[in-house]
């Protein structure tokens, strides 16, 4: 079974995506989706290159409503090993 159809919606991957894309207008790079087995959401590439790994939240509060985020360890030891290479 696949791990994002536990959690996620159509709705937010739509989100992601929007959001995915307003990072890359910004930076000035592209996103590509990534497999669940890398516990992460995108690469972001530029020049055909990985610049970041990226995780992307939608918090649906207020933005400054909490001062954290919950994010799952695996995925914090995931971007921590991609951030080695």
């Amino acid at each position: 079974m696949n791990d994002r159809l536990a959690y996620e919606t159509k709705a937010d991957r739509v989100e992601e995506d929007a959001i995915a894309d307003l990072v890359c207008k910004a930076w000035s790079c592209s996103a590509v989706k990534l497999p669940v087995a890398y516990h992460l959401d995108r690469a972001l590439l530029r020049q055909k290159e990985v610049m970041a790994w990226a995780e992307i939240k939608r918090r649906k509060r207020a933005l400054r409503q909490y001062d954290s985020v919950f994010l799952s360890m695996q995925k914090v030891f995931a971007a921590h090993n991609f951030h080695r290479y």
